[in-house]
């Protein structure tokens, strides 16, 4: 009998230690990690468009907007520096899971001849973590990194453990599923003021024939990628999302598309469609695009998919599965609409401003500094071509420019311009609810040959 009860005593001890593994590991696993993909496995049949590739995309198509736009669904199951063959295992993955009716894959990774990127290397984790273990996993984590760090991706607590300092209070509630569909929009120009400064207009690319020579590792996954869909009848459409292209990367992109043509896949080519978008007022750095920016690739890419997938319908009358979308879509307004109120500098303000969810009313000073500034004058114009405002700028007159309905702003206005020293006036309402969002006034703090600084003022000096 006691011989009967040891075995069992061990079975009983080992079950208990591992599920106390499995709970620690939870708690431990960085709370972004559920967040990434937390809703794609959750709801495995609400996604007809998936969306792959590396910060360009991630930062660059937002499901949300997509849907709103459309009423297809999507999830952007990109990440920081996620070059293509860790997309092609991620793919094979979730095709386990469910299955798309189309596949978007950016070809910006085709510039890459490595199989991931060592400096992204958590973000392996935010994405390889959630997926349940398979033969594919096993699979995926030895061509990726060999053995070396299957253990660390089997059992990621060996990977977390470290973390047992940083734990706080948010570690023990429960995880948030996130709300943007796997996307990550920047709202922001750039994270230094003086980084505005390097802003320019999007240069003339080298023609679609230039190519590089021989292959590499992307290319050889993209065909991997593309092959494999195919095989399963998935559509697949190659893009890449809008940046400054460097002549070595159109290369690559374009050997991409020309393995696209290959396989007849539709490919979007954004470095040769004229007025996408603005250089001055769409883009975060060289590499990435703002919410503004994000929004006009988003919509393109929209009305691109229901003219060229006519398969791929409109869900928003499936009640319960919009409810969840619009949920997301509302804690997405009220994220920006906190992120517009903490915000100190007028580039990214106006860029968020530009939103199409807003109306605004934008008051200058006369002989206000920022008919000086080309950016701040491309981003008003962002917002709307408000009329008047060149013949302003040409007298440096005083102006009050508003969309939408003018007396909702009636009540409005800020004191008097004689009264303040601020350049601009900027004052945000809900458009749909006419309900006040924001409201800032803006002066130059200092100006010099490279530097522009525009500062909030505090309430008490708008008295």
């Amino acid at each position: 009998m006691k011989r009967v009860r040891r075995p069992v005593k061990w079975l009983i001890t080992a079950c208990v230690t591992l599920a106390c593994l499995f709970g620690v590991s939870g708690l431990l696993k960085p709370k972004n990690i559920s967040m990434k993909t937390g809703e794609f496995y959750q709801y495995p049949d609400d996604y007809d468009v998936w969306f792959f590739g590396s910060s360009h995309t991630v930062m660059g198509i937002s499901p949300l907007e997509i849907y709103r736009r459309t009423g297809i669904t999507s999830y952007n199951l990109a990440d920081y520096g996620q070059w293509i063959p860790v997309d092609y295992w991620i793919m094979r993955c979730a095709l386990e899971k469910q299955t798309p009716k189309l596949v978007v894959i950016d070809t910006y990774g085709a510039f890459w001849d490595v199989k991931y990127s060592d400096i992204h290397f958590a973000y392996l984790h935010e994405m390889i973590d959630p997926i349940p273990l398979s033969k594919t996993k096993i699979e995926m984590i030895r061509d990726l990194f060999g053995d070396s760090y299957l253990g660390e991706f089997l059992f990621p607590f060996s990977a977390h453990h470290s973390r047992w300092a940083e734990l706080s209070e948010k570690d023990f509630r429960k995880t948030d599923k996130g709300f943007e569909k796997g996307a990550d929009v920047n709202a922001f120009l750039g994270t230094k003021t003086e980084d505005i400064y390097a802003r320019f207009d999007i240069p003339e690319p080298a023609g679609p024939e230039v190519r590089m020579e021989g292959t590499n590792t992307g290319l050889e996954y993209l065909e991997k990628m593309i092959v494999y869909l195919q095989e399963r009848n998935i559509d697949v459409l190659l893009v890449n999302t809008p940046f400054y292209c460097g002549l070595e990367q159109i290369q690559a992109m374009n050997s991409a598309s020309a393995i696209g043509e290959k396989y007849g896949c539709k490919n979007i080519s954004t470095q040769y469609i004229k007025g996408l978008l603005n250089g001055y007022t769409d883009l975060r750095d060289i590499g990435h695009l703002n919410s503004s920016g994000t929004v006009k690739w988003s919509d393109y890419l929209a009305d691109f998919i229901v003219k060229n997938y006519p398969d791929i319908k409109d869900r928003r009358s499936d009640k319960e599965l919009d409810a969840r979308w619009q949920n997301s879509i509302g804690r997405y307004r009220a994220f920006m609409d906190q992120k517009l109120n903490e915000e100190e500098k007028l580039y990214d303000w106006l860029v968020m401003a530009s939103d199409k969810d807003y109306d605004v009313m934008i008051r200058l000073n006369q002989d206000a500094f920022v008919y000086d500034d080309k950016y701040i004058m491309a981003l008003i114009h962002n917002i709307s071509d408000y009329p008047g405002l060149d013949a302003a700028m040409r007298q440096r007159a005083a102006f009050t420019g508003v969309t939408g309905h003018p007396e909702r702003f009636a009540d409005r206005s800020l004191l008097d311009r004689s009264q303040t020293s601020a350049d601009i006036e900027i004052t945000v309402l809900n458009k749909e609810s006419g309900e006040l969002v924001a409201q800032e006034r803006f002066r130059l703090n200092h100006d010099d040959s490279s530097l522009k600084v525009y500062d909030k003022l505090e309430k008490e000096e708008w008295q």
